[in-house]
């Protein structure tokens, strides 16, 4: 898998500009030579920037982009200084930056950017999820502070997949073995591998590093895969910082604990990705009615579960995707539920009687598939949205199943309403979309809607579009369909989640959750 796969219901979801506002501690006297322990629920893996095996979080503080990410879609230099497009489209210029060292010394130059980027680009297993591996038909290098991507028809998105985790960034020569193959990891970022175990990974900081210089000098990754271990664990001391997406999610439930535990600062901020209802496209499925659908989207209270659930930790939805993403609907109202506009909504479409509604012989009832496994807290919502549909009529059986189960469930298609959530920064408002919207894909991860006549051509234009009019109206025209047809029903845009414990200072969130929130974070 390209990314992992969220902790859904709960958490959401660069070492740069701050994108929340973070912790520090008064009359604490700075020191630039601390060890920050931060908890992760897992060990960090192969870091081989052209795999997809290790946490996303390590990866970034060893390899650098092209060009970064940044606060609400902002494209930045990294080891791109700039950038020029031909008026055509299809000739992007890099403008290298000069005097970057690998962390063993060795240049950063465009010879050994080529050796990275042939790694990927025209690659058609990486081309199924990332545009510009299939949009670039070749790189060359003009001189050694030169790479020339030229596509092979124009690609708007390009400069935004330049910026994701891998397989994009780049290794040095030395990190590769005589056949080509990954080996070490060598990068210019800043850190650089100490050790790496099973239960702990080490990273010290890289004296050669080309931006501010990280202000502790080492960061230990400690492997911890119990969530209740690692609250307690930053409450005592033992580790500094927990939280994030991809390394140690923080439900709302554990949020609201740690907000009045001693000694322990929460940091939040915006998400970039959509907590969402899916429906069963398939045929033989209730959900494949209109009148359902829209009985089901008016009946459920976006504000209400958003409060109670997610204590705080989240907004209501009302477009499919939040603020933070580039492109977004985020500015469609919120709607109040309706519950009689749903129960007229199914009586006009021939869904009649009391209690549970019948047309013909058959009964209105559908099937909720959740995992607290995969997304904790998901059955509860459920359970939610099953109180607030019967009285409209619509009766909502929860199957709740484990990881693996739930896992083999979505993609055969055996649930009627299930949770998904956006892929979020810095893939969307495209992968989304191109990953679970577009019919010709291979669902491994499930689909969340399919329409070979109607969106299909709609997704085929936002991957078109070029100009910023262009593809705003090509956006948009995708979200009043969903809307139109309520193919998906938004329910909320979690907040993104980090607790700090007594010894840390200045903890500002990253653009993104794949970085850690490192810059200018130091430890007393």
């Amino acid at each position: 898998m390209r990314w992992t796969r969220r902790a859904t219901a709960l958490v959401v979801v660069g070492v740069l500009t701050a994108c929340a506002s973070g912790s520090t501690t008064t009359g604490a006297t700075p020191n630039n030579n601390g060890t920050l322990t931060i908890a992760v629920s897992k060990a960090v893996g192969n870091l081989n920037p052209f795999k997809y095996k290790a946490i996303f979080n390590a990866q970034t503080m060893v390899f650098d982009p092209l060009v970064q990410y940044g606060p609400d879609g902002k494209i930045l230099p990294a080891l791109a200084q700039s950038w020029t497009t031909s008026s055509d489209g299809r000739t992007v210029t890099f403008h290298l930056r000069p005097n970057v060292q690998f962390s063993d010394g060795s240049p950063w130059n465009a010879a050994t950017a080529l050796l990275s980027l042939k790694k990927w680009v025209a690659d058609p297993g990486v081309a199924d999820f990332l545009g510009a591996a299939g949009a670039i038909g070749s790189v060359d290098a003009p001189d050694d502070m030169t790479l020339v991507m030229h596509l092979k028809q124009p690609y708007a998105p390009l400069l935004q997949d330049l910026t994701i985790v891998r397989p994009v960034r780049f290794l040095g020569k030395a990190g590769f073995d005589a056949s080509g193959a990954y080996q070490t990891p060598i990068g210019t970022g800043p850190f650089k591998l100490v050790s790496d175990s099973d239960t702990q990974t080490v990273f010290a900081r890289n004296d050669k590093y080309w931006g501010p210089k990280p202000k502790v000098s080492q960061v230990v990754l400690k492997v911890i895969p119990d969530a209740q271990t690692r609250l307690a664990a930053v409450g005592s001391g033992d580790v500094d910082l927990i939280g994030g997406d991809f390394t140690a999610p923080i439900t709302p439930q554990q949020a609201s604990t740690l907000k009045s535990a001693n000694g322990v600062h929460l940091v939040t901020g915006s998400g970039t990705a959509t907590l969402l209802i899916a429906f069963n496209y398939m045929p033989g499925h209730l959900t494949t009615n209109l009148a359902v659908r829209k009985a089901i989207t008016l009946a459920v209270d976006r504000a209400a579960l958003t409060k109670s659930r997610l204590q705080g930790f989240a907004q209501p939805a009302g477009g499919f995707y939040p603020a933070a993403v580039p492109l977004n609907d985020a500015s469609t109202p919120v709607p109040a539920a309706n519950p009689k506009a749903a129960q007229d909504a199914l009586t006009a479409d021939g869904w009649t009687g009391t209690g549970t509604r019948k047309k013909g012989s058959t009964n209105l009832s559908v099937t909720f598939l959740v995992s607290d496994e995969v997304s904790p807290g998901s059955q509860a919502i459920a359970e939610i949205v099953q109180s607030e549909l019967k009285p409209v009529g619509i009766n909502v059986d929860i199957s709740s199943v484990d990881h693996a189960t739930y896992h083999d469930a979505v993609p055969a298609g055996k649930y009627d309403l299930t949770l998904f959530e956006t892929i979020g920064a810095p893939y969307d408002p495209l992968t989304t979309l191109t990953n679970y919207f577009v019919s010709t894909l291979n669902p491994s991860e499930g689909r969340i809607w399919m329409d070979q006549k109607s969106l299909d051509p709609l997704v085929a234009a936002v991957v078109a579009a070029q100009s910023d009019a262009e593809r705003k109206t090509a956006y948009d025209n995708v979200y009043r369909f969903f809307r139109d047809q309520a193919a998906v029903l938004p329910l909320a845009y979690p907040s993104r989640i980090w607790a700090s414990g007594k010894r840390v200072h200045d903890v500002s969130l990253a653009p993104t959750d794949y970085d850690f929130p490192l810059h200018g974070v130091w430890v007393s």
